[in-house]
């Protein structure tokens, strides 16, 4: 069989100092509200509708969102007129938030100024009005009074989130050393990594220690096809990258996006992790063909909670005779029949006979268990009957 194959989430980049799903709600809004960004108003709207939502279906109001559930939720919002389901929606609930007005008192002052003609003869004053210079100053009057209401539009709204998501997603040089060994291991005894992550730390981390990687994606502007060459440790980033750019299908990797260039990312909820664009498909077809092509797989920091991913652990599991499953993650990770699918064996009276997987947690963060995740990774599976 082939070497182990490796799946990374969002746990492993925490000890670099990189906020979590949860954090990054937080700091993005807090971003946008410092630079008084009016999408920061529609970015905490929905937030609250969000924690609603949470208390009405029995979950702490105090609970943290998740900040892809907040962008989901935002794009749905904002793209709510073409939602099939529009029809059957009598109301929307109106969202629109007063923007900050100025008033320019030397425009007001030069323009009541010119107001009226005041003209003096020998026995009478007489007063004409400027009726365009009196307009013009109960405009400016009407228009301080009156709130002005920012229009929200899907694809400058979103932008702004995805800009201060990429700033977010920027480590100090010193903070991801422990990813060393994992890139060292990797090299020679690893088939391939897959990361759900937008950061570059295993990149900067292959960079400093003169690994070569390969995302797989030299013949996919020309030919429209993933494939790793023998050359560089695969590299498959199922969700994009704040790294690679999309021109239409095209995929382009640059080292520093303009603001108006498109992020390759698949960032939002469920309904976002398939997609018919770009490479994302093709990304997701080779690491399910590489795990299949082994029996250790090693995880590191995923929370089991994108569905399309649990169903092709679920089939690896379920074809598997002899396998072995390492989990590395400081917390309880989410093993329900989701994943695991039928991952023991029985006899014909239903008698548990032995494991199809061997599964090993080590309840460690990344940094701190990273030596022992890899060692087990080492052993070979241990099938046996349960107890």
């Amino acid at each position: 069989m082939a070497n182990p194959v490796l799946l990374l989430g969002a746990g492993v980049s925490i000890d670099a100092g990189l906020p979590n799903a949860f954090d990054l709600t937080r700091r993005i809004y807090n971003e946008l509200a410092i630079a008084q960004r009016e999408e920061a108003k529609l970015f905490a709207y929905v937030i609250g509708k969000l924690i609603t939502r949470q208390a009405k279906l029995g979950v702490s109001p105090f609970r943290e969102v998740n900040v892809e559930e907040v962008y989901d939720a935002l794009k749905r919002f904002l793209s709510r007129d073409s939602d099939i389901l529009a029809e059957f929606v009598y109301s929307w609930d109106p969202v629109s938030f007063p923007s900050a007005q100025t008033f320019d008192v030397h425009r007001f002052a030069a323009s009541m100024g010119s107001a009226f003609d005041v003209r003096r003869s020998l026995d009478r004053i007489s007063v004409t009005a400027n009726n365009r210079a009196l307009r013009d100053a109960a405009q400016q009057i009407s228009d301080a009074v009156r709130p002005s209401h920012h229009q929200y539009d899907l694809e400058s709204s979103l932008r702004p989130y995805l800009q201060v998501l990429v700033a977010c997603l920027q480590p100090k040089e010193d903070s991801f050393g422990y990813l060393t060994s994992l890139i060292r291991f990797s090299r020679e005894r690893v088939s391939a990594i897959a990361t759900l992550n937008y950061d570059t730390l295993l990149e900067r981390t292959c960079g400093q220690d003169s690994t070569a990687f390969d995302y797989g994606l030299s013949g996919w502007n020309d030919r429209k096809y993933v494939r790793f060459g023998k050359k560089g440790l695969p590299l498959i980033k199922l969700h994009g990258s704040i790294n690679w750019v999309e021109d239409g299908d095209d995929i382009s990797v640059v080292e520093s996006p303009k603001v108006h260039q498109r992020r390759g990312l698949i960032f939002g909820g469920q309904g976002d992790k398939l997609v018919s664009h770009g490479p994302y498909l093709q990304l997701r077809h080779e690491f399910q063909k590489l795990l299949n092509s082994t029996n250790v797989f090693g995880i590191i920091g995923y929370s089991f909670q994108d569905r399309h991913l649990n169903a092709i652990i679920r089939a690896w599991v379920s074809s598997r005779r002899k396998a072995k499953l390492v989990i590395l993650d400081p917390g309880t990770p989410r093993l329900g029949h989701d994943v695991l699918g039928n991952w023991v064996s029985t006899d014909k009276d239903g008698r548990i006979t032995r494991y199809k997987v061997e599964i090993e947690h080590i309840a460690e963060t990344a940094a701190n268990g990273m030596e022992r995740f890899l060692l087990s990774l080492t052993r070979p599976p241990r099938p046996g009957p349960l107890a």
